[in-house]
């Protein structure tokens, strides 16, 4: 059984965070700041991913922020 660290943990959700601000980045070439930090302040691995598919199939950032928005409810 693999043990993971706190720390580890950590990294691997503020990498996470930077696949999907990346990947609307390159999409759309911009990230609005309200958008990033909504981003960084998810602490949840499984929403991050949901996030990226998201960032990756969404036809827009407004789409995107409006998603978000809606994952904020839950």
């Amino acid at each position: 059984m693999e043990y993971v660290t706190s720390i580890e943990k950590r990294g691997i959700l503020q990498r996470s965070r930077e696949y999907v601000v990346e990947s609307l980045d390159v999409r759309f070439n911009h990230v609005p700041e309200t958008v990033v930090k909504k981003i960084q302040s998810i602490d949840d691995s499984s929403l991050l991913t949901k996030l990226l598919r998201e960032a990756i199939l969404v036809e827009s950032i407004e789409a995107f922020e409006k998603r978000l928005k809606k994952q904020g409810k839950h």
